[in-house]
């Protein structure tokens, strides 16, 4: 828990989607694609798991991964305060709760609240209630992070761990103004998840809701590129929290003090399947990666390659695309030798055992009959062992 400033809060301002798919030089290169014998990370819950590290894990890139993947950061609303004057006693800003609309907030989120009518240098002691009864209690000062800007509020970050209770949770702030109260009900996650918990001292990965003692491939992604993998057994309970040595203590998502990602992570559990990230005190909207599918079972091999702007030639006299049209879809076919870009935002997905991406009608040559610029082409990279789709120069 800690009092953090509200510039952080307010520099998230409605809400953003930048779809990014980056080809990488370091990227798993195709002379690679065989299917590696790596050790089995097993993790017994009396001992210390095995990293997630450089020395452990694999670069053989896995046939059914999809090399390529796509990132979307997306941002919340913003919370303010008035002047303190304009308050007859403290009162909590409501901009956080109305982000959420009334709904629950899900542990590992951050809670973000401000309490407004006061001025730098009023003293705050917080009271949390938990469901169970306990209460935990912090002091604070009400004072500004950003040279030059008084502060008129006391800000508070708060994240609800996994090993805490669900249910309603009261944050009391006493003031010698008076009392400000809000209360929020938080619930456990549904389904399996994957958290990034990075601290200055630690980095960890943390595995939750999985099936008991399932096999799970983690993955990284750099620059948009599969980087590097390694497989972990669940423990008993669902759950595994495994340190992680990509990103920590001195690696280049730290600049001494404050952690940065820069990485993206991927579960694939052998029951669950596949999983994003989120990071841990994550808030609605926030610092999470929800992007296409990087994971298709009974796939072809996915085509190395191909990426946003990636120009691709049709190898196949079967190959076809669906297109959609308002709200209807047809099928039609598409002459060997056909070209296209992969369009800008596309992003590739798994459906019916195959991996589809979204044809650039207007770049294609020869053109492609019953196709434009406004019209929603989507292409199989293969159906079966029949490839339709390589990357072209």
């Amino acid at each position: 828990m800690e009092n953090k400033s509200r510039s952080a809060w307010k520099t998230c301002a409605g809400f953003v989607i930048a779809c990014i798919l980056i080809l990488s030089c370091n990227a798993i290169t195709g002379s690679n694609r065989e299917t590696p014998t790596i050790p089995l990370q097993e993790s017994p819950t009396d001992s210390q798991p095995v990293p997630f590290s450089p020395d452990n894990a694999s670069k053989v890139a896995p046939e059914d991964i999809i090399q390529q993947m796509g990132s979307i950061p997306a941002y919340g609303g913003s919370a303010s305060c008035n002047s303190p004057d304009t308050y007859s006693q403290p009162t909590v800003d409501q901009s956080f709760i109305d982000t959420y609309g009334g709904k629950p907030v899900e542990m590992m989120e951050g809670i973000v609240l401000g309490v407004c009518g006061l001025s730098e240098g009023d003293s705050v002691t917080t009271n949390i209630h938990f469901p169970n009864g306990k209460v935990e209690s912090q002091k604070g000062v009400v004072k500004s992070n950003v040279i030059g800007e008084v502060a008129n509020s006391y800000d508070l970050s708060y994240v609800v761990g996994l090993d805490q209770p669900a249910g309603p949770y009261r944050f009391e702030f006493q003031t010698s103004k008076g009392t400000a109260e809000a209360t929020l009900d938080v619930i456990a996650p549904d389904g399996p998840q994957l958290y990034v918990d990075m601290e200055p001292t630690k980095s960890d990965l943390i595995l939750y809701n999985f099936k008991p003692n399932e096999k799970v491939r983690i993955l990284i992604y750099m620059k948009g590129m599969l980087d590097a993998w390694q497989e972990f057994t669940i423990d008993k309970n669902g759950n595994l929290t495994i340190p992680n040595d990509f990103e920590g203590p001195g690696s280049a998502g730290y600049d001494g003090t404050v952690a940065s990602r820069k990485g993206e992570y991927v579960a694939v559990g052998e029951a669950s399947g596949q999983v994003g990230y989120k990071e841990k005190g994550w808030y609605f909207g926030y610092t999470y990666w929800a992007a296409g599918d990087i994971y298709c079972s009974g796939a072809h091999t996915p085509v190395i390659g191909f990426g946003p702007y990636q120009y691709v030639e049709v190898i196949s006299d079967h190959a076809f695309g669906k297109l959609y049209v308002s709200g209807s879809q047809s099928t039609i076919p598409i002459r060997n030798g056909t070209r296209f870009h992969i369009a800008p935002a596309s992003q590739p997905y798994c459906k019916d055992g195959a991996i589809w991406w979204a044809a650039d009608c207007s770049t294609a040559t020869p053109v492609i009959p019953g196709c434009s610029a406004n019209q929603g082409l989507v292409v199989p990279e293969a159906i079966d062992q029949d490839v339709f789709l390589q990357a072209a120069p």
